[in-house]
């Protein structure tokens, strides 16, 4: 099964609820462009920051998470710590992603 059909499944989302939410937070996509990443007909458009945040998002996952399940390398040299605090970062909506670094950034010493 696709990565994208088997999570889609696990959030209990249909396509047309995806598709919706990705026009929602700017992404061009129609129900059978959806279908066919699903598939594995043609594949999504990973490579762009903005189409991989919003499904990130909508996937509840954080933008590693989705790009290794999407077999994608991703090499990343943090501690195991430092890749959590990333993932949860990246998992959030953008405007609060800002607030969340503030907020980490009030942690540094002076």
């Amino acid at each position: 099964m696709n990565w994208m059909k088997s999570r889609r499944e696990e959030i209990r989302l249909t396509q047309d609820e995806i598709v919706t939410q990705l026009q929602m937070r700017g992404v061009e996509v129609s129900r059978s462009a959806y279908a066919a990443w699903e598939t594995g007909r043609n594949p999504p458009p990973l490579i762009s920051p903005d189409f991989r945040s919003a499904l990130a998002n909508i996937f509840k996952l954080s933008e590693t998470e989705l790009l290794r399940r999407a077999g994608l390398a991703v090499y990343a040299e943090h501690t195991n710590e430092g890749e959590r605090a990333a993932d949860i970062v990246d998992a959030l909506e953008p405007e609060r992603r800002n607030l969340a670094l503030k907020l980490l950034e009030q942690l540094l010493p002076n």
